[in-house]
Parts: structure tokens; C-alpha cells; sequence
């Protein structure tokens, strides 16, 4: 369903895998996934090569530093290189922490093929909730606010009511006797937009959206 000022509105039972088109995504995920277990993707043996490259130079830097600092005739005059050494640094945290910076992992392309990290969708919580790896994937993946898409999902009861930037979770379970969450869109009335109006062809509304719960009673079981 397309938004009033770009991007689409998606509804699942469970979870998508971000950077995969829709028509692409595994049914089987679509249904039941709740977390991504994410890892970086093993590298060729070029670009192997490069950062075993990047790595010894890193070390050198480093070894000529300490002895640099040591040396009573020291004037620190190459203290600029230091900055030229970020990028690597910032390689080798990811190697040993390859889950800890998600930003610097996920690369700005739509094609998940394409991505520094693999992403497997499972039902099970081991991994990082899906939810969370999608908001940070439009903003990281996707730079065009137009083309950003936005999920309302359920399927995740022990989560409860989940409000994201782009993902939104309403299994607030119902079944168990919790309650039964709407998302309810409405007409955003406090927004003036009569000069945007006319700038969009067919006109626009702001639209804007609330929570609505209702308490459940639990679920009857019956003898098979």
C-alpha cells in the first residue's frame, strides 16, 4: 500500500528479510520469523589479500609508534598518520566483533546478494530481532525516503507492542487472554497542507496513526 508522501506499507503475519523483493521473500519467513541471525560473508581470496594487506600495515603503524614514543628523541612529527589508520581500525573491531556495529555492516545497496553479511531469518530468538535490523537497513540501505518501505507485523507476543521508525509489531497476545492490538490510520487534521495539496497530483492528506488495545479473554481449548 503506498504512503501519502512515498514509500510503501506492508503488512505480515511474521517478519521480511531486508534488502530481498518482496515477491522474493521465503514464504516460510514471511509466516514465522522473529529474529535474523546475521554474519559476515566469507571473503574471496583478493579481497582476503587486500585486508591481510591492511592488517600488516596496521601493525607496523602501530610498532613504529610504541617505539616512537619510547625514544626520548621522539618529536612526534608524523602524529597526522594516525588518522589514516581509522578506516583499518574500525576493519579490525568488525573482525572481532562482527555483530557489534550493524551500521557498519550493512552496505548501501537493495540487492542483499550484494551485502558485506548474510542474514538468515529463523523463528527462534538467537538472533537480533528482524525489526530492529529493518529500521537500520532503510536508513542505511535505502537513502531515498521514497523508496523506504514500512512493515506492521505480528507473530511475537513475548515482545509485546513494538513501535519502531519502520516496523511495527502488534501481537500483544491476545490468544493467551493479553489483548488485541489495532493500528488505526486517520487523517492527521492539526496539519496544514492546503499548499501541498495542490502540488500533488490527485491531493494528499497527512496521515497520521494510533494505537487502539482491547483486553482478551483466553483462549478456550477444546479435546480432540
Amino acid at each position: 500500500m503506498p504512503t501519502p508522501y512515498g514509500g510503501e506499507l506492508v503488512v505480515v503475519h511474521g517478519g521480511l528479510v531486508p534488502g530481498v523483493p518482496l515477491e522474493e521473500q521465503d514464504p516460510w519467513a514471511v509466516l514465522h520469523m522473529r529474529t535474523l541471525l546475521i554474519k559476515k560473508k566469507k571473503e574471496g581470496k583478493k579481497d582476503k589479500h587486500k585486508k591481510d594487506k591492511k592488517k600488516n600495515k596496521n601493525k607496523k603503524h602501530h610498532k613504529l609508534s610504541i617505539e616512537k614514543a619510547a625514544s626520548p628523541a621522539s618529536d612526534h612529527s608524523d602524529e597526522g598518520d594516525e588518522d589514516d589508520n581509522n578506516d583499518d581500525d574500525e576493519e579490525l573491531l568488525d573482525d572481532v566483533h562482527p555483530e557489534a556495529d550493524l551500521d557498519s555492516l550493512l552496505a548501501p545497496v537493495h540487492d542483499n546478494d550484494n551485502a558485506a553479511i548474510s542474514m538468515t531469518p529463523l523463528e527462534s530468538r538467537e538472533g537480533k530481532p528482524w525489526a530492529r535490523v529493518w529500521d537500520k537497513f532503510q536508513h542505511r540501505a535505502v537513502p531515498d525516503p521514497a523508496r523506504r518501505t514500512t512493515v506492521v507485523f505480528g507473530h511475537d507476543a513475548k515482545a509485546g507492542l513494538q513501535v519502531g521508525e519502520y516496523s511495527f509489531g502488534l501481537d500483544t497476545g491476545c490468544v493467551a487472554g493479553g489483548k488485541l492490538t489495532a493500528m488505526v490510520f486517520y487523517e492527521d487534521e492539526d496539519e496544514d497542507l492546503e499548499g501541498k495539496r495542490d502540488a500533488v497530483r490527485g491531493g494528499v492528506v497527512k496521515v497520521a496513526h494510533r494505537f487502539v488495545s482491547v483486553p482478551c479473554r483466553a483462549g478456550v481449548k477444546y479435546d480432540l
